[in-house]
Order: C-alpha cells, then sequence, then structure tokens
C-alpha cells in the first residue's frame, strides 16, 4: 500500500510523484539522445576505421610492387655489371660519402632519385638513398 508523508500531506504526494515521474521521462530521454549520439560516433568512426584499412591495404600493395621492381632491377643491375665489366657507366667519377669509389652510373642514378624526391616534396633526398 502506498504510503503518504504526513508532513507533505496527499496532494504534496501527488505533486512530488508528478515531478518523480517527469524527471524519469527528462532522464530517459536525456540517455536516449546521449545513446544515439554516441551509436552516430561510432558507425562514423567505424566507417572511416574501414576506408583506412582499404587505404593501407592498397598502400601495402604498391610497396609490395615497389619492392618486387626493386628486386628485379637489382637482378638487372647485377647481370649487366657482369656482362659489362669495361663500361664507361662503370668509371669512378668521384667518391661516395663513406670515401668508397661512385661510378658513373650510381652517379646518376643519385641524381635521378635526388631530383624525382625533391619534385615529390623531400627536402633531403639524401637521407633516403640506399646508395
Amino acid at each position: 500500500m502506498f504510503e503518504v508523508d504526513p508532513s507533505i500531506g496527499l496532494a504534496g504526494a501527488a505533486q512530488r510523484a508528478r515531478a518523480d515521474a517527469a524527471h524519469e521521462a527528462y532522464m530517459a530521454a536525456s540517455h536516449a539522445r546521449i545513446a544515439d549520439h554516441f551509436e552516430g560516433l561510432y558507425k562514423r568512426w567505424m566507417a572511416h576505421a574501414d576506408k583506412l584499412e582499404k587505404q593501407v591495404a592498397e598502400l601495402e600493395l604498391a610497396l609490395a610492387v615497389k619492392e618486387a621492381v626493386v628486386v628485379a632491377d637489382d637482378a638487372t643491375a647485377a647481370a649487366w655489371r657482369a656482362t659489362h665489366p669495361d663500361s664507361p657507366l662503370r668509371a669512378t667519377v668521384g667518391k661516395r660519402r663513406d670515401g668508397s669509389p661512385l661510378a658513373r652510373s650510381t652517379a646518376i642514378w643519385i641524381a635521378a632519385f635526388d631530383d624525382a624526391a625533391r619534385k615529390r616534396g623531400i627536402s633531403n633526398p639524401e637521407a633516403h638513398r640506399i646508395s
């Protein structure tokens, strides 16, 4: 049985019950808005994550292809060096940073690499060279 607080009477109890019900309805609506907001955020982040995962997969494939090209180019260069030991491209034209001889073919490669890197916004291509 419902007990009425004697200090507020029946009218006060009814008023308090209405206020409690209104507060509960307000809180439920607030929780629903918050839940909808976070559900929307979650869906947007998941869509963004899916997009990034696709981009990573595309970049990994592109990198694998570039790495395969480098391996193939290295094999071609090795075969070229073995069959053309007296080529003018193998002549020494200077020294590398470490003091070892710099072949004309390597100097050409360095110039082309540095030029291409600078055109792509790399301000210090020498820091990224493999030769």
